[in-house]
């Protein structure tokens, strides 16, 4: 039963890839990126069954309601994101028509002036944030063993109020605008070898914090973003590298940095085990908690077992307005409280399940907006990035919901669209060549 989401998950991928004509969707990514926690934490249930040892966290503690219960969840979650692209599936179909990067002028000039000003500024904010704390530039104190990750993270309240908001939002804005302008024709960034230098030396600061998710978001918005524009002939004939080719490259980038990164970040062995595993084993997080979830609230929400909160508005707040609290007081009802647990958490808490899938269709319905609005600007083809980003992480984070990774963001990438007047599609060229 644990793996019938995956069955679902695949069903829902072959449809959206026939109404879409790509797998890069919402609805691919998101049934991706929802069941595969549960799938490999199924897996390594089924290793760990045959007696070898494994010191991740597996399923073999749980019982078959559980299992099952937690399953009929995520089918149904599955389907609640689905069901607003099936209602309108008629509109998404004749969208396909149009070509995605058809741009009017070029967009280089711009986005060169982006990266100087934003990155000026981040590397300012870094600087004075490694002042403050005292332990200079963390991942480089994490590497010669005075600064623990934990320490950090407690070390980040004593900060001025939103300073980490600002990093991050800047961080990613950077990535989406260095990633837009790799496939502009003029940047003069088409040189594998000339962009690969500057995202070496553009590394030490998507890591400066000891975190692994810039890393991951940068390699995810880069393959969605060349699968989307080499499946165009015209692009297939400058980008010369499959896109399974790059997945390939890219997933060996990941783990390497990931578990490198992993290794430095605690000074007291915790992770002394590192190793390719360990990325597999914090993908099963997140389906472990949401196990335990159930076990200790069943359907219903938090408010059930006397604990009051609104845990989607405390996500969507500073940590410092309450949300830091509620995360303690959720932490008795999952089974590794240092671990993100997905999505469907949050409204699990605040609503339970039915709530939850609220929460998904309400997801669902959002990203299909953007899918319309993609065409409109290179600014909400940012947005929309962030969108299927937020698809492919929703089974372990609830980035949808996040201040720092997509609701800042987006509203300065909409005020970018109305204010900074980022160039346009052209539209009319692309209704001239389905004539011809």
């Amino acid at each position: 039963m644990i793996f019938t989401p995956a069955l679902v998950a695949l069903f829902l991928l072959i449809w959206s890839i026939r109404l879409f004509g790509s797998v890069i969707n919402p609805v691919a990514l998101f049934s991706i990126g929802m069941v595969l926690p549960l799938f490999f934490a199924g897996v390594l249930d089924g290793v760990a069954s045959n007696g070898i040892e494994i010191d991740f966290p597996v399923l073999i503690d749980s019982n078959p309601d559980t299992i099952l219960s937690t399953a009929f969840a995520y089918i149904l979650a599955l389907f609640a994101f689905a069901l607003p692209f099936a209602l309108g599936s008629r509109q998404v179909a004749h969208l396909r028509s149009v070509p995605p990067h058809a741009m009017e002028v070029s967009e280089a000039p711009y986005l060169k002036r982006c990266l100087l000003w934003a990155g000026v500024v981040v590397v300012g904010l870094i600087g004075f944030v490694s002042y403050y704390l005292g332990a200079g530039i963390p991942i480089v104190s994490m590497v010669s063993g005075v600064l623990d990750v934990r320490d950090f993270d407690q070390a980040l309240y004593d900060l001025p109020f939103g300073m980490m908001a600002a990093i991050n939002t800047l961080l990613i804005l950077l990535l989406l605008w260095v990633v837009c302008l790799f496939f502009d024709p003029q940047s003069g960034l088409r040189d594998w070898r000339r962009y690969a230098f500057i995202m070496v030396l553009f590394l030490p600061v998507l890591v400066w914090n000891g975190k692994r998710q810039l890393i991951l978001f940068f390699l995810v918005v880069f393959f969605m973003n060349y699968w989307s524009v080499w499946s165009t002939p015209q692009s297939r004939r400058v980008l010369n590298v499959s896109p399974s080719k790059l997945a390939a490259l890219a997933l060996m980038v990941l783990l390497a940095i990931f578990v490198a990164v992993d290794a430095v970040r605690y000074q007291d062995g915790l992770n002394g085990g590192s190793n390719a595993l360990i990325f597999l084993g914090y993908l099963t997080w997140p389906a472990r908690n949401m196990m335990s979830i159930y076990e200790n609230l069943g359907f219903q929400a938090a408010d059930a077992m006397q604990v009051d909160g609104y845990y989607v508005l405390a996500e969507l707040m500073p940590a410092r307005w309450g949300g830091k609290q509620l995360a303690i007081d959720s932490g008795r009802f999952v089974y590794e409280p240092t671990s993100p647990s997905g999505y469907l958490a949050y409204w699990w808490f605040d609503g339970g399940l039915m709530f939850a899938l609220f929460g998904v269709f309400l997801f669902g319905s959002i990203a299909l907006i953007f899918y319309f609005k993609k065409h409109l600007s290179q600014s909400m083809n940012r947005i929309y990035l962030l969108v299927l980003w937020c698809c492919l992480t929703s089974g372990v984070y609830s980035h949808f919901i996040s201040l720092n990774y997509f609701v800042f963001p987006m509203l300065l990438l909409l005020v970018e669209h109305v204010v900074c007047r980022a160039p346009k599609f052209g539209l009319k060229t692309s209704a001239s060549d389905s004539d011809t």
